[in-house]
């Protein structure tokens, strides 16, 4: 059934093709949709200069989505914070960012870490070697390749759509954790591109840094750590554990446990250990973070309402339907309504509609 109602749309764009454009009034009237088209195809294939298909890419979402889609700006709904947040912002394009397409952050960095820095006024992108003028496409097309280049940089650790803060010393004397909070809390309260790639582990400590953690061996991102702490774990007697404790002797100093390195004390050197590799051993790096997080208010709405905030930090399955589907695609040109034309493009678009529900009912 699928099958042959795609054929049917198929058939009937061909057959409105095949049996219209005849007269010259028809023809230039096709010229000027291929026109419109073709610049549409344009800002598509502008858009997809660096756009690797990957997991972190295809999950983001964007805030100006959100926004439109609220019917109401109710004072505690995710879209009421958000117009809180975007208050105080100017109508102003203050801060220049000179970027390139390919590695979008290295002109964030400079942009984000300038004095002049102003988070409540607007960017100004200009991407080497094109001429677009800002008036909002290339800040959100900058803003969108900045998230995906982000989630990538070397603070973090894990799973794509999971990651966990890692320390790397030189990023934090260079304190990039803190241009990278940055960074995501100005792309969220601009409108850009949400920076959904955080581990829920990871938001429950910037939500609530005072939370008495409850962590386990799995949580542990780093092999290494994670093979000492389970060879330490899982010792069947005295000597294997005697030999787990040699291997982790540089990680127990490191952390401050000697003094639980025994047997009898095992699960309490287990625990210490998992929370200093998870937690402890970042620490600066999440203080650093937070402090970047913080522009515009962005950390004290997560820590107020971290429940309606996390899925902009977190990546959430989402299942397709038929309607987010069909959202994906332009509006259709449609021809002067009463002509053949619109006949055939309407029964084409029910055809697709009606494809698109039979989908979603077989997925």
């Amino acid at each position: 059934m699928v099958g042959d109602i795609y054929a049917q749309a198929i058939t009937t764009f061909q057959i409105e093709m095949e049996d219209t454009w005849a007269t010259e009034e028809q023809e230039i009237e096709y010229a000027t949709i291929l026109s419109l088209n073709e610049q549409r195809a344009g800002v598509s294939n502008e858009q997809s200069h660096s756009s690797d298909s990957n997991e972190i890419h295809e999950g983001f979402a964007s805030i100006d989505a959100i926004m439109d889609n609220a019917n109401s700006y109710e004072e505690n709904t995710l879209q009421g914070i958000l117009f809180r947040l975007q208050s105080p912002l100017l109508n102003e394009r203050n801060n220049i960012v000179n970027a390139v397409r390919h590695s979008v952050s290295l002109g964030a960095i400079r942009a984000f870490q300038r004095s002049s820095f102003d988070p409540l006024a607007l960017l100004s992108v200009k991407f080497i070697g094109e001429d677009a003028i800002d008036s909002g496409g290339p800040t959100r097309e900058f803003l969108r390749l900045l998230m995906t280049e982000v989630a990538r940089m070397p603070v973090f650790t894990g799973p794509d759509v999971s990651r966990m803060l890692d320390l790397n010393y030189p990023e934090l004397q260079g304190g990039k954790y803190e241009t990278v909070g940055k960074m995501m809390a100005y792309s969220i309260v601009h409108g850009g591109a949400t920076p959904a790639f955080l581990s829920p582990l990871l938001y429950r400590i910037l939500a609530n840094p005072m939370q008495d953690l409850q962590l386990s061996i799995d949580d542990i991102n780093d092999e290494n750590f994670r093979k000492l702490i389970t060879e330490l774990n899982s010792a069947e007697d005295a000597t294997a554990f005697q030999d787990a404790l040699n291997k982790a002797n540089e990680l127990i100093t490191m952390a401050g446990c000697l003094a639980v390195a025994r047997l009898n004390k095992r699960t309490q050197l287990v625990t210490a250990l998992t929370h200093f590799t998870v937690v402890g051993r970042v620490q600066q790096c999440i203080d650093q973070f937070c402090t970047g997080l913080g522009t515009l208010g962005v950390l004290e709405e997560v820590r107020q309402h971290s429940s309606v905030m996390q899925p902009l930090f977190c990546h959430q399955d989402v299942r397709l339907s038929a309607a987010s589907v069909e959202a994906m695609f332009v509006k259709p040109i449609m021809s002067a309504i009463g002509s053949n034309r619109r006949f055939n493009e309407e029964i084409a678009l029910s055809n697709w509609n009606d494809f698109l529900l039979d989908v979603e009912g077989i997925c």
